[in-house]
């Protein structure tokens, strides 16, 4: 799975492209139903960086902070 999103981030033109694909290739390799990157700002705010798949029902767990 690294060597891919090694070679998927290489292949990458963008930077802001970079955790798309992360959050993609992490998803499709631990065959996920949905992965999630969230910001957390200084003030604890949450942003919404890059996301696959769809969230549970119910809403997003925090299973890593």
């Amino acid at each position: 799975m690294l060597t891919r999103l090694g070679r998927s981030l290489e292949a990458t033109l963008a930077p802001d492209e970079a955790v798309t694909v992360a959050v993609r290739t992490i998803a499709h390799a631990l065959r996920l139903p949905f992965v999630a990157v969230d910001r957390v700002g200084s003030d604890r705010s949450r942003e919404r960086v890059a996301a696959h798949g769809d969230p549970p029902v119910g809403g997003d767990p925090d299973l890593v902070e």
